[in-house]
């Protein structure tokens, strides 16, 4: 049986870019159009506006972004069957820090005795891995990879991203309340050698001068610094709206998909 597809909380900022049908610009310009249509005849090239604006109306597509985006979960998870991943070193950190950060939180944030969630959850429109998962909220852990991205003056989550992944978490595991903890932890030591390495390349430093090694190893080590700058929490706010958006995208990406395997022989 073809695989059904359902998008991953991970992938659902870019997921709900751009914009399915009209623009809120095109919808009031369709309903000038449809107005003036019944006073009198519309100009030739006005009427051609208003019947592409009606037809895309009543037959929405998908943002290209959103198209690429399927195309490639086409061959990974249809056709090729296997996943190509690219890692910068901000993601490898936080794959690295991950379970760290979490013991690092929950004892800070009164969390209980807790580990990394491994279950991963899905329903009939999303799939997903929460990292934390407690009775009644479910968390996202984020790793900063320096104090230069931590978020500690930040009033609101600064990314849509990690906002719209939550919520997915949050629709999943049925919870109501769900945030995103932001982890300052010190990068490992490989890591921190790489930093070294690309220093001392790029500005013609000597890799193994101590003072040069030592100022790179500080600017990276974060284990001397309390708590409260080190971790910073944003609380997300359910939006059934949002899950309104997830499901009518879902649907016309399961016919985009049906339409690009057609006549597609594999």
């Amino acid at each position: 049986m073809e695989k059904k597809f359902k998008i991953r909380c991970s992938a659902l900022g870019d997921f709900l870019s751009g914009t399915v049908g009209l623009t809120d610009a095109q919808k009031r310009n369709l309903n000038d159009l449809t107005v003036k249509r019944g006073v009198k005849p519309l100009t030739v090239l006005q009427e051609e506006t208003y019947q592409d604006l009606l037809f895309k109306q009543l037959n929405p597509e998908l943002p290209n972004s959103v198209k690429t985006y399927l195309d490639k979960w086409i061959k990974d998870e249809l056709l090729y069957k296997k996943r190509t991943q690219i890692h910068s070193k901000y993601t490898v950190k936080g794959i690295l820090n991950e379970s760290e950060n979490i013991f690092y939180a929950s004892k800070h944030l009164n969390w209980g005795s807790v580990d990394k969630n491994e279950e991963e959850l899905e329903n009939e429109w999303l799939t997903g891995t929460p990292d934390v998962r407690l009775a009644d909220e479910v968390i996202d852990i984020k790793s900063s990879f320096s104090h230069d991205t931590f978020p500690l003056l930040e009033s609101e989550c600064p990314s849509k991203d990690y906002i719209c992944q939550v919520r997915g978490y949050m629709e999943l595991d049925n919870k109501s309340k769900g945030s995103v903890c932001y982890v300052l932890s010190t990068s490992p030591s490989h890591l921190i050698e790489r930093e070294i390495n690309n220093e001392s390349f790029n500005f013609g430093y000597d890799r193994d001068d101590n003072e040069f090694r030592q100022s790179i190893i500080d600017l990276y080590s974060y284990d001397e610094y309390p708590s409260g700058l080190r971790i910073k929490t944003f609380n997300i706010e359910k939006d059934d709206a949002f899950m309104d958006e997830v499901k009518m995208r879902v649907k016309l990406s399961r016919k985009y998909i049906a339409e690009k395997l057609k006549n597609f022989i594999y």
